[in-house]
């Protein structure tokens, strides 16, 4: 969980959104839990059609005392949009994951 003084929010555009809503099953087993809300709209004539979305997390995963932060959330996402497809849901590890996971067997 983030203290208030963390970073805890990130812009994104409305496709990374809709990414990001169709991967929340996978988000959430690695206990990534977010809102969304948009942060900017355009008017048009018919409707008002959202351009950004603030994503706030409300709770990360916590890796061996180090808690992730909303840049290796948003660094997941991505991950996951070029990588999901190829890997079974079980092998897939956020890449700041794996990064404090081979710090520290570097130290050991």
């Amino acid at each position: 969980k983030f203290s208030s003084s963390d970073v805890s929010s990130i812009d994104v555009g409305e496709e990374e959104m809709q990414f990001i809503h169709q991967s929340t099953a996978v988000l959430a087993l690695w206990h990534f839990h977010f809102t969304s809300t948009p942060s900017n709209s355009i008017c048009t004539q018919y409707r008002e059609t959202p351009e950004t979305f603030t994503v706030t997390l409300k709770e990360a995963p916590q890796i061996l005392g180090e808690t992730l932060t909303v840049h290796d959330f948003l660094e997941f996402v991505h991950f996951l949009k070029k990588q999901s497809h190829m890997l079974p849901i079980s092998a897939i590890k956020p890449p700041a994951v794996k990064r404090i996971l081979a710090s520290r067997s570097c130290h050991a």
